[in-house]
């Protein structure tokens, strides 16, 4: 098994230049490997620190998807969407994964990359409850209740479309702002219910103990995608070939994860020892449920209801087309 590089620290431009350089060569359309000068090396950076949602990356690097494909991959751990935007945008890092609404808002404040893959289909923001104090079966249930938020995170945006959708009269649910404490809160009891992700909250909570269910709030009308790769603008349009071959072999490591959860669980573990197993080994499934059977497809439909969503909220800078400007459907294989 090759060894994979983790890295941390944001890392200097040298494999976007490398990158690049590759891309201009007149003798390199479609494969590295017909330059005759080895693997071309390309920065990918996370989204977060690493967790099962990230399995299908490191698979396809360490079963050598991503060698196959021409490519010597550094993976960087993320420190949130924004922070890996500015990352790939800068040319510090070539490709990306960030959520959907980083996406428009980066785009809408000129930043230079581009949406290439969308990677969750279905926001995974739900009202999570623990099922040994309450039963919620519908939103309005909450009214009385305490409900947890972080508001200036995307689940709030999400949470408050939901809630005009549904006519629901907030001023009757007690809404507790907390930032980051907010889930610690849940779990030891001082909240009814909280806003959270149903393949990272949801699973940390019941690693602790709380018997955790869900309404999902995509089951409420709001129906949108969640995260996307994203790639600089220089290399996909240095490159296009490239960036359709990352892609490629980003899609075969997550079909791999599919196929032979265990498998992949196993050699997730072994390349992110530091990632905690309860949590991690119960959020895969959840996730890949999220994932769909559709990697990288860009429905228009969800992206517009996203991109509505935002601009509602006042969280784009400018008016911004989604095809061409926001993503690039063209380069999905």
């Amino acid at each position: 098994m090759r060894t994979r590089r983790i890295l941390m620290a944001v890392l200097a431009s040298a494999a976007s230049a490398a990158l690049l350089a590759a891309c201009n060569s007149p003798a390199a359309p479609n494969s590295v490997g017909d330059q005759g000068e080895g693997l071309t090396p390309i920065t990918f950076r996370l989204d977060w620190i690493y967790g099962a949602q990230h399995a299908g990356y490191v698979v396809a690097d360490e079963l050598g998807y991503y060698d196959d494909a021409g490519f010597d991959v550094t993976i960087q751990e993320g420190e949130g969407s924004a922070v890996t935007a500015q990352i790939v945008a800068s040319g510090q890092a070539d490709i990306g994964v960030i959520s959907a609404g980083e996406v428009l808002s980066a785009v809408s404040n000129g930043l230079s990359l581009r949406a290439v893959a969308t990677v969750v289909q279905q926001s995974p923001t739900a009202v999570l409850y623990d099922a040994d104090r309450i039963q919620l079966d519908s939103l309005d249930d909450l009214y009385g209740l305490r409900l947890g938020v972080v508001t200036e995170s995307s689940q709030y945006k999400e949470w408050t479309a939901v809630a005009s959708l549904n006519d629901l009269d907030t001023s009757a649910i007690t809404e507790v702002a907390g930032g980051q404490a907010v889930l610690q809160a849940f779990i030891n009891g001082d909240l009814d219910a909280a806003l959270g992700w149903t393949f990272l909250d949801a699973t940390v909570a019941q690693a602790q103990g709380i018997n955790v269910e869900h309404l999902l709030l995509s089951d409420f009308g709001l129906t949108i995608p969640n995260s996307a790769l994203v790639a600089n603008v220089g290399v996909l349009e240095g490159n296009p070939g490239a960036v359709t071959r990352f892609i490629e072999a980003t899609e075969r490591g997550w079909d791999y994860v599919r196929e032979h959860p265990e498998d992949a669980l196993d050699i997730f573990f072994d390349a992110a020892p530091e990632a905690e197993v309860e949590s991690n080994t119960v959020r895969l499934p959840i996730f890949l449920e999220h994932l769909g059977d559709d990697f990288g497809a860009f429905r228009h439909e969800e992206w517009q209801a996203l991109h509505d969503l935002y601009a509602a909220e006042g969280l784009l800078n400018e008016e911004i087309e989604l095809e061409g400007q926001a993503y690039d459907s063209t380069l999905l294989p």
